[in-house]
Parts: C-alpha cells; sequence; structure tokens
C-alpha cells in the first residue's frame, strides 16, 4: 500500500505540472504583448514628436509663403474638429485655443486707432439710420428702438472676461419698458411664435451682474422667432460666442437684431415678424487691430445648419437694415472692413 501511495502522489504531482505549463505560457504571451503594444506606442510618439519638430523647422526657416501654406492646412484641419456643433465644448475650447496660436487666424484687420478706450457698448460711433428710433440706455446694453413697430432695431453691448458678482437666475417673466410704449410678452406670441431674446440673459449677468439679469428681462430686448429656430439655431449660436469668445478675447462688442423684408408679415398684435437676425461681432486684437464677424440667419434656416454658411460682410447686412455700423473709423478702413467676408468662424 505504501508503494500505490508514493505511486499516487507522483502521478499527482506530474499532473499538478502539466497544469501549470500552459499557465506560465499564457503569462509570457501577455508580457509579450504588452511590451510589444509598449514598443508600438514609443515609436509612435518619437514619430510625432520628429514631425513636429520637422514642421517647425520648415515653419520658422521658410519663406512667407511657406508660413501660409503651413497656416492654411492646419486651421483647415482644426476647424473640421473644433466647428462641428456635435463636438463637445471641452474638446473645441482646446483646439479653438490651438487655433487662435496660428498668426493668420486672426483674419482680416485694419487700424483700430483709439476705439476701446472705455466701457461702452458702442464702438467707432453710435450706428446710425434715417429712421426715428428711441435710445434706450441701460447698464448693460444700449436699444436702438423703433416706437413705430414697437421692436428694436439694434441691440449693442459689450462682454468681457472680467466676471461680475454671480447673480441668481431670473424669475423668467418679461417686464414692460416703462422709457416706451413696449409691447406685452403676449403680443409676441402665436402658435409657434414665441419672446426670444437678443441679449441672452446669461451672458449680461455673467459681466454685468444682477443688472445685466434684470435688463435682460425688458420686453424691449425681445423679438417673435418661432420655437424651432430659438432652440436649434438662435440659442446655441449666441451660446456658443457669448460663453467663448470673451474667454479668448477678452472683450468683445456685439450688435445683434432684427431683418425685415419689403412685404412685412405681422401677428395679430401688429407686432412684425422677422425675415432673419443679423449678428455683428468686433474685436480688438492685441496689436491695436480692429477685426469683424458677421452672420445673416434666415429664420427659416434649417435644423442643423453649419453656423459658417451663416457668414456675411457688414454691408450686406446695412443694405438689408438700413442701418450704418461704425461710422466713425476712417473711410479706407470702414469700406475694406464693411466688404470683407470671414471664411471662417473665429
Amino acid at each position: 500500500m505504501a508503494v500505490k501511495k508514493r505511486a499516487t502522489k507522483k502521478t499527482t504531482a506530474r499532473k499538478s505540472t502539466r497544469k501549470s505549463a500552459p499557465t506560465r505560457r499564457k503569462t509570457n504571451n501577455k508580457k509579450s504583448s504588452s511590451s510589444h503594444l509598449k514598443k508600438v506606442c514609443l515609436l509612435g510618439l518619437a514619430f510625432f514628436a520628429i514631425l513636429i519638430i520637422a514642421i517647425g523647422a520648415i515653419y520658422y526657416f521658410g519663406s512667407f509663403e511657406i508660413r501660409g501654406k503651413i497656416d492654411k492646412v492646419a486651421m483647415q484641419s482644426m476647424n473640421s474638429i473644433r466647428q462641428p456643433r456635435w463636438m463637445p465644448s471641452p474638446i473645441a475650447g482646446v483646439f479653438d485655443r490651438l487655433y487662435d496660436t496660428i498668426p493668420s487666424s486672426e483674419g482680416f484687420i485694419v487700424d483700430g486707432g483709439e476705439l476701446g478706450r472705455g466701457d461702452s457698448p458702442i464702438l467707432a460711433g453710435m450706428p446710425q439710420t434715417r429712421k426715428a428710433l428711441r435710445v434706450l440706455q441701460n447698464k448693460s446694453y444700449i436699444n436702438f428702438y423703433d416706437e413705430k413697430e414697437r421692436q428694436t432695431v439694434c441691440v449693442a453691448f459689450r462682454l468681457s472676461n472680467v466676471k461680475a458678482e454671480k447673480a441668481t437666475p431670473s424669475d423668467g417673466n418679461l417686464y414692460e419698458d416703462p422709457r416706451v410704449n413696449s409691447p406685452k410678452s403676449s403680443d409676441l406670441q402665436l402658435n409657434k411664435w414665441g419672446p426670444t431674446a437678443f441679449a441672452p440673459e446669461k451672458a449680461l449677468s455673467s459681466t454685468y451682474g444682477t443688472a445685466g439679469r434684470d435688463e435682460a428681462q425688458l420686453i424691449t430686448n425681445y423679438a417673435p422667432m418661432s420655437i424651432d429656430f430659438a432652440d436649434n439655431i438662435w440659442t446655441p449660436l449666441m451660446d456658443k460666442i457669448t460663453s467663448s469668445y470673451p474667454k479668448r478675447f477678452d472683450d468683445i462688442w456685439i450688435y445683434t437684431g432684427p431683418v425685415y423684408h419689403k412685404e412685412q408679415t405681422k401677428l395679430a398684435s401688429g407686432i412684425p415678424l422677422p425675415d432673419a437676425v443679423y449678428i455683428i461681432i468686433f474685436d480688438l486684437t492685441e496689436s491695436g487691430g480692429l477685426r469683424a464677424l458677421a452672420l445673416l440667419i434666415p429664420v427659416d434656416a434649417a435644423e442643423g445648419s453649419s453656423f459658417k454658411q451663416f457668414l456675411t460682410s457688414i454691408n450686406e447686412i446695412e443694405k438689408q437694415t438700413g442701418m450704418r455700423f461704425v461710422p466713425e473709423i476712417n473711410f479706407d478702413a470702414k469700406d475694406a472692413l464693411s466688404n470683407g467676408i470671414s471664411s471662417n468662424l473665429w
């Protein structure tokens, strides 16, 4: 019996040895795969680093023509990542910052002179028009108001990266403006149409605190827009501009308002329905240059439309509104700035 027991033990030992061998082979295979993956990653990083250094050397020592071509390729590549509306804001924000480091990303610039020295929401003179308008001065914006139509033609405001004391959210109600014969909130509502703000409450309260929040609720800051347009086009576009641009450029000036065609459609209250809305954004660069971005958005724009397709010239907006913007800059600068159309959103 003793012999059988010893044989049994030996046999058991042999079986145990056979079972453990494949396990060691699997572990070795995993280590080998992990080591191979690390080598591939390191080689990839090394190649990428060499590529960046090579491009940097070509850019630094290359001609202006070569630099321009590299800038163009870099901007196109980044625009394809940062501009789609589905791109998460944190990722788009990172590529916005990288985009801003490209010298030619500033676009067309004219001499800004002594502009932007004060805290005014107006840049280079009050917008001009042949219409008789009431200028409604607020702390956070100026409203150029058409008392005959009971609607604004232009809301001008300045946003800064310097944050005001945080204001509590508003109650969501809209208030009549005691300075003019303003409409009621119900006058801007009918079926799919409802009141929508030109100067957003969130943006004004961010820079001007409680005063901005309260002034944003004045009905004179609102126009009737369709719910689909407001939710899918207007609000996302204004959120993008008013939230990211002050962070990137410190101070921006925004002019916005409605566009009416000759044959106006009106609500039962007599309030005209806009055919389009416009936005003009001005920025003073660190070198003192003035640049502008202009957008003209039809109120029947399709949901999911690219914001880029709305880019236009200041001159085109002036033609359609009868307004004249930045009248105090010299003629040559004004002509060049007004006729330029940016190829991309900033």
